[in-house]
């Protein structure tokens, strides 16, 4: 049995070996009544569907994979899980204002947004108390 690996965009083909069909040709050539070969053929050869789901709070995955002897299909299916994306209700923004006049005036404040709102407190070096509050146009 073989299989192509690709590694840095260059294909090797490596040799795996197998031990469960290794088992299942030894245990068959060791069979003598036909009837019990052919019931070992069978079993060997039968369609299966296998199904196996996978499931988290983000998503649900399902993957279906189909064998005859070896694998005919395999079909993988995930739905991603509704949820809540929580967003803060507000942003906090800070700044310097100065105001240039015969003496020059410097202003720390702290901004808060919500919704279509700025609020903006502020203390100047004239020891001033400064509030205020602008709206959004666009």
């Amino acid at each position: 049995m073989t299989d192509t690996i690709k590694l840095k965009g260059k294909d090797s083909i490596i040799t795996i070996e197998n031990p469960v069909n290794t088992k299942l040709l030894n245990d068959f050539k060791q069979l003598s009544d036909s009837l019990e070969r052919i019931k070992m053929y069978e079993d060997a050869i039968t369609k299966r569907t296998y199904r196996e789901v996978y499931k988290d709070s983000t998503a649900t995955i399902e993957v279906e994979s189909e064998v005859q002897g070896y694998l005919t299909k395999q079909k993988v299916k995930y739905t991603i899980n509704e949820r809540e994306i929580k967003q803060k209700g507000f942003n906090l923004y800070t700044g310097v204002e100065t105001t240039v006049t015969t003496k020059p005036v410097i202003t720390g404040k702290l901004y808060l947004q919500r919704n279509r709102t700025i609020y903006t407190i502020g203390y100047n070096s004239e020891k001033q108390i400064i509030v205020g509050v602008g709206f959004k146009l666009l």
